[in-house]
């Protein structure tokens, strides 16, 4: 009987030992397994799994991306912290570079587009162009706030308030032309200028200079004649008021008087011209023949 009982306790010592035994290996193998979570910016689970105790996680899946917003556009970089070893339960959150998306201003007046520019949020202020000019008004830029998109600004204009001249004449190609500033005359060619004057003071008058000399106000209709010009002179108008005061000047207009060798031969011969054009056309034919046959 007491041999029994001892046998009873040995068997339930044994028991208790492996039962022991069992319990510690499995708490350590439990124990040697740890959760690794890869979540994105804002916190989203992107992936969770069980790692061993010393092992490098990775992430399986496809690079996480995030959705380009109004000013930025944004590429995935890695992740934070940095991923380690496992010594325990850890978590990995994705990180992104962004780049400032680039928008265009268009700065445009009545004739269309003048220039481009592109900016970003970065952009604190725009190098404006110049505002093209157009005579007897004042221009700038319309008020504009830089936005996602990209941006339209307008020239606006408002009148001069202030007196103005310009003048015009005809041109090379015997087109009248306004604000022209060269031209050229053929030998002894007659030449006739006009004037545009705007906010002219009650009492004023238009002196016409002729190489920076007053030569008057002109013909009855205010017009300069310059008659049988030989040599290249300068054309200018002025408005003067009643106490003499130069008070506006228009462009200058520099005139080139073509007086070469083959240009007084055709003054001496321009009355022939005039008998008929396809005598004109046959006499310059054979002589610009005769002159690209010269030695130069």
């Amino acid at each position: 009987m007491v041999k029994r009982i001892k046998s009873f306790f040995a068997v339930l010592m044994v028991c208790c030992v492996l039962f022991s035994l069992t319990g510690i290996n499995a708490n350590a193998d439990a124990a040697d397994l740890y959760t690794v979570k890869f979540v994105d910016e804002d916190g989203t689970e992107l992936q969770s799994s069980e790692w061993e105790y010393g092992e490098t996680p990775s992430y399986s899946d496809e690079s996480p991306t995030k959705e380009a917003d109004d000013w930025y556009s944004y590429e995935f970089k890695g992740w934070t912290p940095e991923i380690t070893e496992v010594t325990g339960n850890a978590t990995y959150t994705a990180v992104y570079t962004s780049t400032p998306i680039e928008y265009i201003a268009r700065f445009v007046e009545y004739g269309g587009t003048v220039v481009k520019i592109p900016y970003t949020i970065e952009t604190e202020k725009i190098d404006e162009p110049a505002v093209p000019e157009i005579w007897g008004l004042i221009g700038k830029w319309e008020e504009y706030t830089l936005k996602p998109g990209g941006i339209t600004v307008k020239a606006v204009y408002t009148d001069h308030s202030e007196p103005m001249i310009m003048i015009g004449c005809i041109d090379e190609y015997d087109e009248f032309e306004w604000g022209i500033s060269d031209v050229t005359a053929d030998y002894k060619d007659d030449n006739t200028f006009e004037y545009y004057a705007i906010n002219k003071p009650e009492g004023a008058e238009i002196h016409w200079y002729v190489n920076c000399e007053d030569v008057g106000m002109g013909n009855s209709m205010g017009w300069l004649n310059v008659k049988e010009s030989t040599e290249n002179y300068t054309v200018q108008a002025k408005i003067v008021d009643s106490k003499g005061n130069i008070i506006a000047e228009s462009q200058t207009v520099n005139v080139t008087v073509k007086n070469g060798l083959f240009d007084k031969l055709m003054w001496l011969l321009k009355p022939l011209f005039s008998i008929d054009g396809r005598i004109k056309k046959f006499l310059l034919d054979h002589w610009n023949r005769f002159w690209n046959r010269l030695p130069q």
